[in-house]
């Protein structure tokens, strides 16, 4: 008996961003990120103990931000 193993849908199509790259691209500091994070506003993964952020998860934070006038 033969098993298909099934394609696995990608958990983000942009990669992920580390601390440092979503706090640039924020604009605000490395323990913001981390507020965020903590706070459940900010998507994460952990791989080992470190935090990586879907971009995706990114920009969808950013766009959560905008204010329309």
């Amino acid at each position: 008996m033969t098993t298909v193993e099934q394609p696995r849908q990608p958990i983000s199509d942009e990669g992920f961003a580390d601390i440092s790259q979503a706090a640039e691209y924020l604009s605000m500091s490395r323990s913001s990120v981390y507020k965020l994070m903590d706070a459940g506003e900010l998507r994460f993964a952990k791989f080992g103990k470190a935090r990586r952020i879907p971009w995706r998860a990114i920009y969808d934070y950013a766009g959560r931000c905008m204010v329309a006038q």
